[in-house]
């Protein structure tokens, strides 16, 4: 990695340039997610987690998912049916088809 791109994403202005900032920094993200709280790496990761973390929420905000979306994406993701559902609710009330 050339240069240190905390030091350049305050010079830098485009925000093309400030992408390609977010994309170095959750490299080195992944790179440290290992780091011992308190150490070096530690503290870098909480910074670059903390600024990442803001530029997404102001650049590239998500939209909380649809409840039953959600439940319906969580179930057939696990290879659930309605019936697993029910037995662990103790519901058996319509449910919308998947």
């Amino acid at each position: 990695m050339s240069g240190d791109y905390l030091h350049r994403l305050v010079a830098v202005p485009s925000a093309h340039a400030i992408r390609v900032l977010d994309r170095e920094a959750l490299k080195e993200i992944e790179r440290l997610l290992d780091a011992k709280p308190g150490t070096s790496d530690g503290d870098r990761l909480e910074v670059l987690t903390t600024l990442v973390e803001h530029y997404e929420a102001e650049h590239e905000p998500v939209d909380a998912p649809d409840p039953i979306e959600a439940l319906l994406y969580h179930m057939e993701s696990r290879g659930l049916t309605r019936r697993d559902l029910e037995a662990i609710s103790g519901a058996s009330r319509a449910w919308p088809r998947c």
